[in-house]
């Protein structure tokens, strides 16, 4: 990973599609790794106290996680819809692009 690190600060390494498919890979690891520590450490833990997990998979904005994988994680999974609206939070998270 460390030669590729500058690709973080929005740098191109070797070329622009390596630096995305790193970017890409980065992000699914990032996903993963917040699914398995946190949504199914929860979902053991609701489990072990005889509780189901109900949690949101996804917001109106860009989460860092899979949605559906997350859904997965649920014992009651729910989807949800937004319009959009002129209240609230105008921008996404910033989102790294290669140049």
């Amino acid at each position: 990973m460390g030669p590729y690190m500058p690709v973080l600060a929005g740098h191109t390494v070797d070329s622009p599609e390596v630096s995305e498919r790193f970017l890409e890979d980065f992000r699914l690891t990032i996903s993963d790794l917040i699914i398995e520590e946190n949504y199914e450490v929860f979902r053991d833990l609701a489990h072990k106290h005889g509780l189901y997990l109900h949690s949101q998979s996804a917001g109106p904005h860009e989460p860092p996680v899979d949605g559906l994988r997350v859904l997965a994680v649920n014992d009651v999974p729910m989807g949800e819809a937004w319009a959009r609206s002129n209240t609230g939070r105008r921008e996404e998270h910033r989102r790294i692009h290669v140049a």
